[in-house]
């Protein structure tokens, strides 16, 4: 089954281990956000370099997912740096 979602890529913020951290600082906020709220779950929060995969738990969740990812990038100034793109289909199956 394909996965609902979005895939978060961060292009322009450094490799170095502070953009490193801040990616995973985030990652990490909406990870926990995600799962309270029972809209999704965040791969690999704890991993993540320069994109971040986050799974809807259903179709029905995504507007709310979309706002939480948005909101959550805005909070730790990564808005302008971040790619967003919906995952659709069986390219994240």
């Amino acid at each position: 089954m394909a996965k609902a979602g979005f895939l978060v890529s961060f292009a322009v913020i450094s490799r170095e281990d502070s953009g490193v951290h801040r990616i995973r600082n985030w990652a990490e906020d909406l990870h926990r956000q995600a799962r309270q709220n029972g809209w999704g779950t965040v791969e690999n929060p704890d991993t993540a370099v320069d994109a971040v995969c986050v799974v809807a738990s259903s179709p029905r969740v995504l507007g709310n997912l979309a706002g939480a990812v948005k909101r959550s990038l805005r909070h730790h100034k990564l808005l302008e740096d971040a790619v967003v793109e919906k995952l659709s289909g069986s390219a994240h199956s």
